[in-house]
């Protein structure tokens, strides 16, 4: 915690995101909130739009230690494919926390959560929380995907009409021309909807 503002605030979070647009929105969204002004001095907000793969990329060739400094959200361009990504130790930078909040590991098959995992550019010092969950019952996890009451399938098709808003055509994606179904994989521990 830093009990007063600095000139130059002491933590930056980066936040990544495959949609800039999206980046942007929630940055702006954070720094023109009423804790935006708390914030000043105290932790800067930056964006990495990209994959994670882009992200660990930019991370492991120094790109952090070289963004620049300036007031509010900074989206910082897409990382050049093809970087070295092995951990490389840059004398004075502090530490990197990584957080994965979400159900990011769990949205992987089984494997590919291990090169994943390997691929994050932690150095000595960097710290990683990481989420996960355990494998439920089947019935609990057709029932939070599935819902009898439809919240579930009223999320996805929700994702329809943000769609058509989204393409400045609100009606081109008819709830009658789709379905929603939730498939599961048990055998790769995986699940998803369609």
């Amino acid at each position: 915690m830093v009990p007063t503002p600095l000139a130059a605030p002491p933590v930056t979070y980066f936040a990544l995101d495959l949609d800039g647009n999206e980046l942007k929105r929630a940055l702006n969204e954070v720094h023109n909130s009423d804790i935006g002004p708390s914030l000043s001095g105290k932790v800067e907000t930056k964006g990495l739009w990209g994959t994670y793969e882009n992200g660990f990329e930019f991370i492991a060739s120094g790109g952090l230690g070289s963004s620049g400094k300036g007031d509010g959200p900074t989206p910082v361009p897409q990382a050049t494919s093809g970087a070295d990504t092995a951990p490389t130790t840059f004398p004075g930078q502090p530490p990197i926390y990584y957080l994965f909040l979400g159900g990011n590991i769990g949205s992987f098959y089984r494997g590919d959560d291990s090169r994943f995992l390997r691929a994050i550019p932690l150095r000595p010092g960097d710290r990683l929380l990481l989420a996960v969950g355990h494998i439920h019952e089947r019935s609990n996890l057709h029932n939070a995907y599935s819902d009898p009451n439809g919240y579930s399938k009223a999320f996805a098709m929700n994702g329809l009409s943000a769609a058509g808003n989204a393409l400045k055509s609100p009606g081109l994606f008819n709830h009658d021309d789709w379905t929603y179904e939730y498939i599961s994989n048990d055998e790769k521990c995986r699940l998803s909807t369609r």
